[in-house]
């Protein structure tokens, strides 16, 4: 999905570029491997910052990430901040869309064996019945 993700941005976005596929899949493998052990670090260490902002400060690290990637990954080319910026948010936004429409989280809903309110909600995990 992130592949997808930043397929579309690299589209949309002027001041993203990738050179070959190679380069694309360096790219989103390394943005997701950030996200998965770089961004909890960062989170932590700019929580203040992220409480006293409402959260708006997560733009700016996920900008981050987008530039370090840049750095990293040879034939992603990223050529100035705003580009990186708005390339995160719209990869973050078609990585949400992406996920709710291609079920990664599957959910049912189900009669209930209650009397009360007829629809109990299961996933994989739990059930929620509703009062």
């Amino acid at each position: 999905m992130s592949t997808v993700s930043l397929l579309l941005a690299i589209q949309i976005i002027p001041g993203l570029k990738i050179n070959s596929w190679v380069s694309l899949l360096g790219a989103a493998l390394v943005i997701s491997l950030l996200n998965w052990f770089l961004r909890p670090v960062l989170f932590i260490l700019t929580l203040p910052i992220n409480i006293l902002t409402l959260g708006l400060f997560n733009l700016f690290l996920n900008s981050l990430i987008f530039l370090l990637t840049g750095y990293l990954v040879k034939g992603f080319i990223i050529s100035h901040y705003w580009s990186a910026f708005w390339g995160a948010l719209l990869f973050s936004f078609a990585s949400i869309v992406l996920n709710a429409l291609l079920g990664t989280y599957r959910m049912k809903i189900v009669s209930s064996p209650c009397p009360q309110k007829d629809k109990v909600i299961e996933t994989d995990d739990y059930t929620i019945t509703r009062p």
